[in-house]
């Protein structure tokens, strides 16, 4: 078995120092560019938050919440209103319901039965 020739001349020397050149700049030109997002993005975010875009968006935020706490607040009140409109049909119902059995037993009260007979009912 014959091992591979070792070249240990200009070009493998060449070569080498490519290869660590290509990975320093690869691993620098990644690191510069998180750097520079980062730096961009805190600008960004400190222009933000000291600008009156914040104070605008906050209020319009706002106002988008206080608007669908009224319509919910009127929704709530609606479907009450309507249940008690159902609830006072329900009553009104049930107090005619109760005026006709008064009726009804008051006349089954004015029956009178002759004892000589269980079938003959008199009104």
């Amino acid at each position: 078995m014959q091992l591979p020739a070792m070249d240990f001349g200009i070009r493998s020397t060449v070569a080498e120092k490519i290869t660590n050149y290509g990975t320093a700049v690869t691993v620098g030109v990644f690191i510069g560019t998180a750097l520079t997002t980062g730096i961009a993005a805190g600008v960004a975010g400190w222009y933000f938050a000291n600008t009156s875009t914040i104070t605008t968006a906050t209020s319009a935020i706002t106002n988008l919440l206080s608007t669908a706490m009224s319509t919910a607040t009127t929704a709530t009140t609606t479907a009450a209103t309507t249940k008690l409109q159902e609830q006072s049909q329900d009553i009104a119902e049930l107090t005619q319901r109760v005026v006709q059995l008064e009726h009804n037993f008051r006349l089954l009260n004015q029956t009178s039965v002759h004892l000589d007979s269980n079938t003959e009912v008199e009104l």
